[in-house]
């Protein structure tokens, strides 16, 4: 596993719930169109991810690692409530970059991060 892949993963699942977050927003202004043209955006994104899973699933990178890169996309209203920063982490975009980096660091550490 390398870097490129939590990130990707992360990219990934961040897009997929950048769209149930559109669709919340939807269902609560009663806009069902969106609500419709979100839902095909929020089944493209699970079948991306899918494939991108599947895709590093013999190498997986590190849960923490992915999840702490996704914490950092806080404006999205699903991010906030599925994926709450840890306590005590900083409400500031570089203390999430910073624990994003500390939390690859620490997974190639443990083993889990690419071969050298």
């Amino acid at each position: 596993m390398d870097d490129t892949d939590a990130r990707t993963l992360a990219e990934q699942y961040t897009a997929l719930l950048a769209a149930v977050s559109q669709c919340a927003r939807a269902a609560r202004d009663g806009d069902w169109h969106y609500l419709s043209d979100q839902a095909d955006a929020t089944a493209k994104a699970a079948q991306h991810l899918s494939r991108v899973a599947a895709s590093v699933s013999s190498h997986a990178p590190a849960a923490d690692t992915v999840l702490s890169i996704v914490s950092a996309a806080s404006g999205l209203e699903a991010v906030r409530l599925l994926h709450p920063p840890p306590r005590g982490a900083g409400k500031t975009g570089e203390s999430r970059v910073s624990m994003s980096r500390s939390a690859i660091a620490a997974s190639q550490q443990n083993g889990r991060g690419p071969a050298n």
